[in-house]
């Protein structure tokens, strides 16, 4: 769990579920929250832009905008340091996750879309960039979850 200006982490999809629900029991305006589908989250995240990223389709351009994993970037597995095959170029300063709004937002003004912890939604559509630009609903059905 986060701290501070630390982002939370760490929470399984059915909290997330219930985190909603207790919100939405808390607004006084009656408002109700859920989370965002699969094609909701890539239409903020990419704020309109059909490019490979929100900022072009240069992956040099995360090293302004997200904490990704970056050259030195290595995964624990079986107690062994294994380098991760992909990987952005870069290096910057967290060995993990970032304090939130440490890079610059999306155009929308949207701040840690992509990289930094993992976001949870309520399905997986598979739906490629363009797609989410074009409807941001996503499919009419779907039993999968993406985070």
């Amino acid at each position: 769990m986060g701290a501070g200006d630390e982002p939370v982490g760490g929470v399984s999809w059915t909290a997330a579920r219930a985190y909603c629900q207790w919100l939405s029991s808390q607004d006084s305006l009656g408002l109700r929250y859920r989370l965002p589908t699969e094609a909701e989250w890539e239409h903020a995240c990419r704020a309109g832009v059909a490019a490979s990223f929100y900022w072009g389709d240069d992956p040099a351009g995360a090293t302004e905008y997200e904490n990704v994993l970056d050259r030195l970037s290595t995964v624990i597995e079986l107690g062994k340091s294994i380098p991760l095959q992909e990987k952005f170029a870069h290096v910057d300063d967290y060995r993990y996750s970032a304090p939130v709004g440490s890079y610059l937002p999306n155009p929308w003004g949207l701040f840690d879309m992509l990289g930094n912890v993992r976001e949870w939604c309520s399905d997986y559509a598979a739906m490629l960039p363009a797609e989410s630009v074009v409807d941001p609903r996503g499919p009419k059905s779907g039993s999968k979850r993406m985070y």
